[in-house]
């Protein structure tokens, strides 16, 4: 969430630093790699450490927004109050605090390193070469997919991008599911080739396509980030969906319906040829069990399947 909210800050003329919490000694509200956007204003959105350093850091981070001169603090264990609030972490606490440039807030799947000792960030393919033991640390950090310190003066910053969520079918369960999802930011699609289902009105703040689901697909194909879900009810336009993304590597394929109808759903889809195997990717019903009733709670539960099938792989920062 954080390069979008740079992006409008930065529109409106703000400055801007970003505070990376890069290391710590025992315990921590927050994990490595977790960031904090502040404004020259001391406006902020994010966190390093769920409260309890905030103030200081926010303060630093005013100084280097407006200097642009990157800084490394290390708080102590003996700092007992910080900004007037108990220290949580009980422990050593370092946070490297940059300027929030594109270059600084950039995401990247495949991850970049940070010289701690300027703030330079760059693709870890450009990086200076490493001793045995900081080229391994970085290859196991990268398999992992796991922020962390490799050397001294290099620290490995990995941001996925948010998902892309493709909702095929313009019910009334699809429009709540897509306010959900634009509020955490995801890209939301809505594929319905009914105009009177998928229409800007209907969505204000989803991309709209009156494609059928596989001419969509087709152009626009379901990758690693991609989830997908068939909220239509009608066979005809969610079996093009299904069959396309159960050929793509899409994280998350879910369908709408009860027991009975994605039992057929998967007769039906196997008689076409897909295995066993393939039909197992989709969840059916879509959701995870908290009893929703309702629209808006149906969409929940959706979202909180997708989420959680998403951090498995991609843990939050």
């Amino acid at each position: 969430m954080l390069p979008t909210a740079a992006t409008g800050w930065r529109a409106a003329g703000h400055r801007l630093a970003v505070a990376t919490l890069i290391n710590y000694t025992g315990s921590s509200p927050c994990p490595v790699g977790s960031r904090m956007l502040v404004r020259e204003d001391g406006l902020f959105e994010g966190s390093i450490s769920a409260g309890c350093l905030e103030g200081a850091v926010i303060v630093t981070a005013q100084d280097v927004a407006a200097s642009g001169v990157t800084t490394r603090i290390d708080f102590e264990p003996d700092d007992s109050l910080i900004w007037g609030t108990p220290s949580l972490c009980g422990g050593r606490v370092s946070v490297l605090v940059q300027p929030g440039t594109e270059e600084n807030l950039a995401v990247d799947p495949a991850g970049r390193l940070i010289r701690l000792s300027d703030g330079s960030s760059f693709a870890t393919g450009q990086s200076e070469p490493f001793d045995e033991a900081a080229a391994a640390k970085l290859a196991t950090l990268a398999a992992l997919r796991r922020p962390g310190l490799v050397s001294a003066d290099y620290f490995f910053q990995i941001v996925s991008p948010l998902p892309r969520m493709l909702i095929i079918g313009g019910n009334h369960i699809a429009q709540r599911l897509a306010e959900l999802a634009c509020v955490l930011e995801y890209g939301v699609v809505v594929v319905d080739p009914r105009r009177a289902f998928a229409n800007s009105d209907r969505f204000p703040h989803a991309a709209i396509s009156n494609l059928w689901p596989d001419e969509f697909l087709a152009t626009f194909p379901a990758d690693r980030q991609t989830a997908l879900v068939t909220l239509s009810h009608d066979t005809k336009i969610d079996d093009l969906a299904l069959k396309e993304a159960l050929a793509s590597p899409a994280f998350f394929i879910g369908a709408l319906g009860s027991r009975r109808t994605h039992a057929a759903r998967i007769d039906r889809l196997g008689k076409t040829g897909i295995s066993p195997a393939s039909l197992a990717r989709i969840e059916g019903p879509a959701g995870i069990d908290m009893n929703a009733a309702g629209p808006a709670e149906i969409a929940l539960s959706i979202l909180a399947g997708i989420v959680a099938a998403w951090r498995r792989d991609n843990p939050a920062r």
